[in-house]
């Protein structure tokens, strides 16, 4: 509060306003260090001038070495056309800065409006920037890195939405990698951190106060030095108009689904949205058919063959009964309101089937069909039509595009891939894709051990109502669900999912796996701050900022499912490795650099215990390669060593590489793997396996244990880490990123 208390917005305010009067949305320097001042910010000694013989008079009284800037609201990066000169001592050399600027600038353009030359006191210190910008999905974002011109030779920044708390502001800090030479590095002199710290609360404080009006802000360099920070340079650019969310190259950051404020319902939409999704009493499969080969047989067969307990309504007018279920012509024939439709027909009768359904007062439904918006053009006039349904019902509706979904609890199979069995378990999972309500969960359930699976299942496809957010919001007050994982393409509505995320992780983990990462056609961007916030770079601080898991890869998204659905979640991060093979513990090492774990220092009574089992010559450390200990015996190898490292209070998690072969064979595997387990419910066992036939053995004694086994170091690491990273993360509630 007590930055926010010390900013004059009411003053910055008048500024912004008198800027839109005459027209203008490039801020010149002055304007924007005028509306610095006003939030709190430290400006050098300087002052604008107009001619050489004034820029010679405040030089002197400023004091040499003094900085000349062109002045220009078209000038937005002044260096690249020659309109800085730095160094100067005296005050020939000031006037002859002057005109060298204005012709250097004039030989650019005839064109280009200059108000003057502003002489600035040249100061000593580390160069950083602070920037503000707004992407077009997530709103205010806020940048610092390295300034000057090596922002972008180096491009060592991190960024963070706005608004940020000092805890994100320090982070961001810290986190650059360039970090060091703000402690001195080699000789340097260090430099006032706190100043920094204070400076990105302030600059967050102000841009979120006025969201809607300025769009960047580059603070590019800000001078750092012991004696604290100073706003050397600045630019600022407006937003085309602070109502105008239409505007050419805007998108309404804050825009939500139909069924949010912007695009209200025209009815009341049931304050449990996707109860009828996931605990239908009734479904009605629209398109079902009697051909084995179609999609709509498939879903009912599923329906049918999962269990489902409440009434199940074929929908198709040439077919009297299909699978010995009676067939109606249509939706309006049904004989009640289905609490669930999973529709199924051709693109064209799309439309016309969605109106059936709320005319019967259908209460959900599920759009298999594609050809909307995925396609293009064409596609998306054709999806609009469909919102426009769903606006004046009170219907929730998900995909179109969409696999279906499956609520294990319920035994409802709604999806079009056949299964034999849906492996059932502790993970609620909502995917813009099929392959998890689909190939993915087929093979899953193809295995014969390892098979954590799923409580909930979607695939939310187009997206044209129920998104990520609601799934989350019906996932975090699930009892059947103890995870929660999302795979996303892209955001519908980023800032409410990530305040959803918060809330859900106070409670339950929240695993985000986000594709499409490539920033193929970032937007121009007036200022560095724009140019340096990549949409991959943005989700990924985003997620850091509150506290939300974030994988990168198919697998690491698959290992750390089952390690949150398995194990419970380290109360720190201090790893310890048991090893039969030294090599794979020097890879779990080099795997943990940069994750946050850190190798486990061995109690003396821990080193004891493992020293008993092994030769004298060989050295107890962490990792812990006990392969010569298997001369005691394997069995009693493998349970005193671990239950020691187990039991060790500066221990907080255990990744144990096995070697089942028959030279480290016993027959109690699943005896000695219980005992550690109950005794130590608190603590988390990883497992990796490397081996043969008697690898098999070991999984299947082991399956019913839950203890999760990766093919290698850096899955096992990886697992790990995000485990350790939400356990020391869960219970932070970020500021409300809803703006």
């Amino acid at each position: 509060m007590a930055v926010a208390t010390s900013i004059k917005f009411k003053a910055i305010e008048t500024l912004l306003a008198s800027a839109r009067r005459h027209g203008r949305r490039n801020l010149t320097e002055p304007e924007t260090k005028a509306i610095l001042k006003l939030a709190g910010f430290s400006i050098p000694k300087e002052h604008l001038v107009t001619n050489a013989r004034d820029a010679m008079r405040v030089a002197g009284q400023i004091g040499f070495p003094v900085v000349l800037k062109v002045v220009s609201p078209d000038l937005p990066h002044k260096s690249d056309i020659g309109g800085v000169r730095l160094d100067l001592h005296s005050r020939n050399a000031v006037r002859n800065a002057y005109h060298s600027i204005l012709k250097d600038v004039r030989a650019r353009s005839s064109r280009i409006s200059i108000e003057g030359i502003l002489v600035q006191q040249q100061l000593e210190g580390i160069e950083v920037i602070l920037g503000a910008t707004t992407d077009q999905q997530f709103g205010p974002v806020i940048v610092f890195g390295l300034g000057g011109i090596y922002v972008e030779a180096l491009n060592d920044t991190v960024c963070r939405l706005i608004p940020i708390t000092r805890q994100d502001a320090q982070s961001m800090v810290a986190e650059i990698k360039s970090a060091p030479l703000l402690n001195g590095f080699r000789g340097l002199p260090r430099v006032d951190k706190r100043s920094i710290v204070t400076a990105l609360s302030r600059l967050s404080t102000l841009v979120a106060r006025f969201p809607d009006q300025l769009q960047e802000l580059d603070i590019n360099p800000m001078l750092v030095n012991a004696q604290g920070a100073v706003a050397v340079d600045a630019m600022a650019l407006l937003t085309r108009s602070p109502s105008d969310r239409k505007a050419p190259g805007r998108r309404n950051w804050k825009s939500r689904h139909v069924g949010r404020s912007g695009h209200p319902r025209k009815r009341e939409v049931s304050s449990q949205p996707l109860k009828a999704l996931f605990a239908p009493r009734s479904v009605a499969i629209v398109g079902a058919s009697a051909s084995k080969g179609k999609s709509g047989y498939f879903i009912l067969k599923n329906i049918l063959d999962g269990g489902f307990s409440g009434r199940v309504y074929p929908v198709n007018p040439r077919a009297k009964q299909i699978l010995n279920c009676r067939c109606y012509a249509s939706v309006r024939d049904l004989p009640e309101p289905p609490d669930l439709v999973i529709l199924v027909v051709a693109n064209e009768h799309v439309k016309t089937v969605l109106q059936d359904c709320a005319i019967r007062q259908a209460k959900a439904v599920t759009i298999v069909t594609a050809g909307f918006g995925e396609i293009g053009e064409a596609g998306s006039k054709a999806q609009d039509a469909l919102t426009t349904i769903i606006r004046e019902s009170a219907m929730r509706v998900v995909g179109p595009n969409s696999v279906g979904l499956v609520s294990a609890p319920n035994k409802l199979v709604g999806s079009f891939v056949p299964f034999p069995k849906w492996p059932a378990g502790p993970v609620a999972i909502a995917s813009q894709t099929g392959i998890f309500t689909g190939a993915y969960v087929d093979a899953l359930a193809a295995q014969s051990t390892q098979r954590f699976g799923f409580s909930r299942s979607i695939c939310l496809g187009n997206k044209i109502d129920v998104d990520e957010v609601d799934f989350l919001e019906y996932a975090a007050n699930d009892a059947a669900s103890r995870v929660i994982a999302i795979h996303l393409e892209s955001f519908k509505r980023p800032r409410e999912f990530l305040a959803a995320a918060n809330r859900a992780n106070q409670t339950k983990p929240v695993v985000v796996f986000k594709t499409g990462r490539t920033d193929a056609g970032a937007r121009v961007a007036a200022s560095h701050s724009g140019a340096l916030s990549s949409q991959d770079r943005i989700v990924t601080a985003a997620l850091k900022q509150y506290g939300i898991v974030h994988v990168e890869t198919l697998e690491e998204f698959i290992g750390t499912m089952k390690a949150f659905a398995w194990q419970p979640v380290p109360r720190g991060n201090r790893a310890a490795i048991v090893t039969l093979s030294g090599a794979m513990g020097v890879m779990a090492v080099d795997e943990m650099g940069g994750t946050g774990l850190t190798l486990a220092k061995f109690a003396p009574a821990t080193v004891k215990a493992i020293a008993n089992l092994m030769p004298k010559w060989q050295p107890v450390q962490n990792p812990a390669d006990i392969w010569m200990a298997l001369g005691s015996g394997p069995e009693k190898a493998h349970a005193e060593i671990l239950d020691a490292v187990l039991t060790d209070p500066g221990v907080d998690m255990l990744l144990c590489v096995l070697l089942p072969i028959p030279n480290a064979d016993f027959s109690n595997v699943r005896k000695v793997f219980k005992k550690l387990t109950d005794a130590h419910p608190d603590k988390p066992l990883f497992l990796i396996m490397l081996g043969g036939q008697v690898r098999q053995r070991w999984l299947r004694q082991l399956d019913s244990l839950h203890l999760p086994v990766y093919s290698d170091p850096r899955s096992a690491v990886r697992a790990m880490a995000t485990m350790q990273f939400y356990g020391k993360h869960r219970n932070r509630l970020g500021l409300d990123p809803r703006m």
